[in-house]
């Protein structure tokens, strides 16, 4: 993939030497300062570890490897250590039917605890239990998930990573935007100036002061609304990096901009098969198909694959009754050992079916999902790159506007003081010497911005 080299930080609108005069106007609106300063590296290192949205998409990674040894650990036995005492006082009934009156005390303790005459412990002081199909399946669902997961965490550093980009890139262009009204203003107010002094010479109409003090308004009023503009997108990108937004960020140039940045702008399609092979997008939801499957396999042999329950038991017991020796006595160890199968079929098959035709459903759903992300990722790759050659074809046209408006600008001033002309007739030429500055900044920001939604769609670093 070829991008075209990022433009300088500030465009190519070299300052008018216009001095500083006094004016008959209102003075300019001062830009807030603002303390501290970044690059756009740093902005994008910030994001990293500041950005509440990517630190939720880490813990969601976090959560997903829990779970991945959860399911590891299907296979391994529960532990129980315990003691049970049972007292009974009254009638028992033997198997054959018989009934007898006895009182008889028990105590036991060791590994487990619940025995209780000829019973098994009730709880096994070893419990191995592998419900097969849980402990075949689980464990691939689980690295299938923390894969989803792990993806679509960089996937969400990448997200914030373009918006922290095109956030600083905006303000770049809003401090850029300020800069060029202030220049404009002191232009303005030199028009403002003369036309006062030729009114005063009885050279000139009030109406043409009125005319130019008319103008300064409406660019010291465009100067005001392009500084709230900044406030809000200095707002934004303190938000996106956690910033207290009392206090907004100012942007440096990077001193090293990515070498990426030097490669020339693509002149033929890009292929989209190289973005779908290094999107994260792309690698969350194979893997998100891949855990369904492996769901669906599950749901269709857990009728097949029994719940298998091994138990193993070790302690001390004794006791007595009212028919041999009561109290507690004649202690010796006891073991107990079982095993257990049980298939089960949920809901006599109904149940069955309608779990594996919901896990078949979701399967269909995460492969309409993987075309989707598919058109997705085509679609921002095409509309970059388009975004990026109208840019550049903009910038092209911005500069010979700008040539001309200059020009037009520097004569009618030549004219202004060889006393050729009046004041006023320069000031359509200022405004559209403004006009050609400002489409310039807007192109030149439109092709970095395109040249990093580029970057982002066909899934490369937005830093290296």
């Amino acid at each position: 993939m070829g991008c075209a080299s990022l433009p300088p930080r500030t465009p190519d609108i070299p300052h008018e030497a216009d001095p500083t005069a006094a004016r008959a106007a209102p003075g300019p609106v001062e830009v807030p300062a603002v303390p501290g300063g970044m690059t756009l590296r740093s902005a994008l290192d910030l994001a990293q570890t500041d950005n509440p949205t990517i630190g939720l998409a880490r813990e969601t990674v976090s959560e997903a490897l829990a779970g991945q040894t959860a399911a590891e650990a299907l296979k391994l036995p529960s532990l129980n250590a315990g003691a049970n005492v049972r007292v009974h006082r009254g009638v028992l009934q033997q198997a054959n039917g018989n009934i007898l009156d006895i009182d008889s005390e028990s105590l036991y303790y060791g590994a487990g605890a619940g025995a209780v005459g000829t019973s098994t412990v009730a709880f096994p002081g070893v419990r191995l239990t592998w419900p097969l199909a849980d402990v075949i399946y689980e464990p691939q669902a689980a690295r299938d998930r923390v894969l989803s997961q792990s993806a679509s965490a960089r996937a969400t550093d990448r997200d914030i990573g373009l918006e922290v980009a095109l956030a600083v890139l905006e303000l770049r262009q809003a401090d850029e935007l300020v800069r060029l009204l202030r220049e404009s203003e002191t232009q303005f107010g030199r028009i403002v100036e003369k036309t006062t002094l030729y009114v005063k010479a009885g050279q000139g109409r009030d109406a043409d002061r009125n005319r130019a003090i008319t103008n300064l308004q409406l660019l010291e009023a465009q100067t005001r609304e392009a500084i709230g503009e900044r406030e809000t997108v200095a707002a934004r990108l303190s938000g996106l990096l956690g910033l207290d937004p009392s206090t907004p960020p100012t942007i440096q140039p990077d001193a090293n901009p990515p070498a990426w940045l030097t490669e020339p702008i693509p002149t033929t399609d890009l292929p989209v098969e190289r973005a779908f092979a290094q999107r994260p997008e792309m690698v969350s939801s194979l893997a998100q198909i891949s855990e369904a499957r492996v769901r669906l396999q599950q749901e269709r042999m857990r009728p097949f694959l029994p719940t298998l329950s091994a138990a193993y038991s070790y302690g001390s017991f004794g006791g007595g009754s009212n028919l041999t020796r009561s109290g507690l006595r004649d202690f010796d160890g006891r073991s107990d050992f079982d095993v257990v199968a049980v298939w089960n079929i949920r809901n006599a098959g109904v149940g069955e079916s309608a779990i594996r035709q919901g896990t078949a459903a979701r399967l269909a759903v995460q492969i309409q999902e993987l075309d989707r992300t598919r058109n997705r990722i085509r679609e921002e790759v095409q509309t970059a790159r388009a975004d990026l050659l109208a840019a550049a074809s903009r910038i092209e046209t911005a500069r010979v506007r700008l040539t001309t408006a200059r020009a037009g600008y520097e004569e009618e001033n030549k004219r202004i003081e060889s006393g050729e002309g009046r004041p006023l007739e320069v000031l359509d030429s200022t405004r559209s010497l403004l006009e050609a500055k400002q489409e310039l900044l807007r192109a030149t920001t439109d092709e970095v911005q395109a040249r990093y939604r580029l970057r982002y769609a066909v899934g490369l670093s937005l830093e290296e």
